[in-house]
């Protein structure tokens, strides 16, 4: 049975753990002392929690698909991935990534680009999900209100990382090199977890609609959708709008995303 995602200090019966691992309809649970037990009902159970193949989740966060399997799967069978187990793997799809895990895959990336290591990256995440009581801390919003790296600094602390808290001390720096992309994160009222991403102009992933695919919001419509019906109708964007009931603006809004759109921290 796999084990739960996180570090081992996560209780597995605590609420915001099983919480955050719950799935709609067809739902994860946790067992106390072992692993999770998982119960699915048909792809309604992937509502409100994205789904993403490993190629979508790294286009969508400008990383390569190699090493966003690694970052949750390792480099080889005998070294464990920063980031552990995606969470659809329980349900033997270790392929496929949650809206989470791909908040994770962008905040990893944001932190390498920045020059820090990926065992200080390791040790950060290790660190916060126990500060945090979470298996997904990159994607709290407590992670966004700590512009002064109070979070980082504590959980640091707590791990007693002699190299984490030099990094993450004085000024400040290593939370600092996450606000850009931060900012584009708007976060559930509730849960105080991350719930959309603005990719672009109009354009956004949301948990909630879709999938979690990108879609035009003010059409609530896929980009994919309507910007393969631009191209398949000769770049008609009147005959699109027509059919979709959408405006010629937002096929645009789609079309200029599916064209030019290269990672999240772009």
């Amino acid at each position: 049975m796999p084990a739960p995602k996180g570090p081992q200090s996560l209780q597995p019966g605590s609420t915001r753990f099983r919480t955050e691992h719950k799935l709609t309809v067809g739902w994860v649970h946790t067992v106390a002392g072992s692993g999770r037990v998982v119960t699915m009902s048909g792809v309604s159970s992937f509502l409100g929690h994205g789904i993403y193949t490993v190629a979508e989740a790294a286009r969508l966060s400008g990383v390569s698909a190699r090493r966003a399997r690694a970052w949750f799967g390792g480099w080889t069978q005998d070294t464990p991935g920063v980031l552990g187990a995606t969470d659809y793997a329980a349900i033997h799809r270790p392929d496929l990534v949650s809206f989470l895990d791909l908040v994770d895959v962008v905040v990893v990336g944001e932190l390498r680009n920045a020059g820090i290591s990926m065992s200080t990256v390791r040790r950060a995440h290790q660190a916060l999900a126990r500060v945090l009581d979470s298996p997904h801390p990159f994607g709290r919003q407590e992670l966004f209100a700590d512009v002064k790296g109070r979070l980082f600094i504590s959980a640091a602390h707590e791990a007693a990382d002699v190299r984490l808290t030099e990094l993450v001390s004085g000024q400040g720096a290593f939370p600092q090199v996450l606000l850009q992309y931060l900012r584009k994160i708007k976060y559930d009222s509730k849960s105080r977890l991350a719930h959309r991403i603005g990719l672009a102009p109009n354009v956004a992933i949301d948990a909630n609609l879709k999938y979690g695919k990108p879609i035009v919001l003010s059409a609530n419509m896929p980009t994919r959708l309507l910007a393969g019906a631009y191209i398949a109708q000769n770049r008609d964007e009147e005959a699109v709008a027509d059919w979709y009931n959408v405006t010629p603006a937002e096929v645009m809004d789609a079309f200029r995303f599916e064209q030019e759109f290269d990672g999240i921290a772009a």
